[in-house]
């Protein structure tokens, strides 16, 4: 098939939707597809030309993003973007569009262009979302398929040992829960100290919290940190990526997921599970889905019940750790690259065989290419 991608962000901007659109597109190549990803994104002219097995064609004109669509067999829209819909009133091909967040205002709200969309996507050949939570949310009659995550790059590394407690990966912001984190570690720290105290004996290694990332409100929690007594607990490691990121979460016992706002899904918690991490979350949103049935799921926003899923997650016993992650390795091999890409290609294969009309897949941008990269 010709493939058309559209992802209005893409390397080498950093996001869940450019990782995903990466390595949807470097499968469908790699499964002998022809494709093509259209993005907004744009790279320094200093900077190396594009080296993937694809063609990435970046803020393409009006008559080149016509073209792409009269080459193609089927437009798949990684994430539903109105302004790259256009040429289908002239050149009519199955689409199928996929579903990555909450189609509505950061209120909650129904905007114009939210209608738009979700009339869009009642009319698309196919749609797919990411979560549960996410197709009731915008079209209920959407497809469910997960987020993929690199396979490659985040596994058990052996000989590591994990000897550090809890880890946060994200955003320094209050929608991503950090700041009720550091309360509940302070009450865990409070409770192990007071039972020290009483029994007059040490009860092992003082708990660890480690925070990576950066975001407009590191400073506050620095001061917060302060301000609960735990800075000899809790470590500021910035952002880490690829493998640092893979070393650092092989590192640690517990991956936490404090999330307020309700998370269209959550990569990070496959990444940590697939890491070794028992993974602690909020149960708001997609995030169920993330971290399916290996984990350990809290009443989102609630600190009570927060301190409780941690101090559970840390006295697991041996045989309860390997039943979870025995649970967490099932729940990995449905998101990843392959599983993923396998089922967004049936879709699509799914899409043309339904199409009314015949789809010409021979349109030339360039004399004698096939390919109009």
């Amino acid at each position: 098939m010709n493939i058309l991608m559209t992802a209005h962000r893409f390397s080498p901007d950093v996001g869940g939707i450019e990782i995903k659109s990466e390595l949807l597109a470097r499968i469908f190549s790699e499964k002998e597809h022809d494709v093509v990803l259209v993005t907004q994104s744009l790279v320094s002219s200093l900077a190396p030309k594009d080296d993937y097995p694809f063609c990435v064609v970046r803020q393409p004109s009006f008559s080149r993003l016509a073209s792409l669509y009269c080459w193609a067999d089927v437009v798949l829209q990684v994430n539903i973007e109105v302004r790259t819909l256009w040429p289908l009133l002239f050149f009519p091909r199955p689409i199928v569009i996929g579903i990555c967040t909450w189609i509505t205002g950061s209120n909650g709200s129904i905007r114009l262009i939210d209608m738009v969309k979700r009339w869009i996507l009642r009319r698309s050949t196919a749609s797919i979302a990411i979560s549960e939570a996410i197709r009731r949310s915008s079209c209920e009659g959407s497809l469910v398929i997960g987020n993929p995550y690199r396979s490659e790059l985040f596994k058990c590394f052996p000989g590591l040992d994990r000897q550090r407690d809890f880890v946060f990966v994200g955003r320094m912001v209050s929608d991503k829960g950090v700041d009720l984190l550091l309360h509940a570690f302070a009450v865990l720290v409070s409770n192990r100290n007071i039972l020290r105290e009483a029994q007059a004996q040490a009860i092992g290694e003082q708990l660890t919290l480690t925070l990576i990332g950066d975001g407009p409100e590191i400073l506050s929690l620095h001061r917060l940190v302060n301000q609960l007594g735990i800075s000899m607990n809790v470590s500021f490691v910035g952002t880490l990526k690829g493998e640092n990121l893979a070393h650092c979460l092989n590192q640690h016992r517990v991956l936490v997921v404090p999330s307020r706002w309700d998370e269209p899904f959550g990569n990070v918690a496959l990444e940590g599970a697939a890491c070794g991490c028992i993974v602690v979350g909020s149960d708001g949103g997609g995030l169920p889905d993330a971290i399916g049935d290996g984990g350990i799921l809290f009443i989102s926003g609630s600190l009570e019940d927060l301190v409780s899923k941690l101090q559970m997650a840390l006295t697991l016993s041996d045989h309860e750790r390997f039943c979870m992650r025995s649970r967490s390795k099932t729940h990995l091999q449905r998101h990843t690259e392959q599983h993923v890409a396998a089922q967004y290609l049936a879709v699509l294969k799914e899409a043309v065989s339904v199409y009314p009309g015949k789809v010409s897949s021979h349109f030339l941008i360039d004399e004698g290419q096939s390919l109009p990269c």
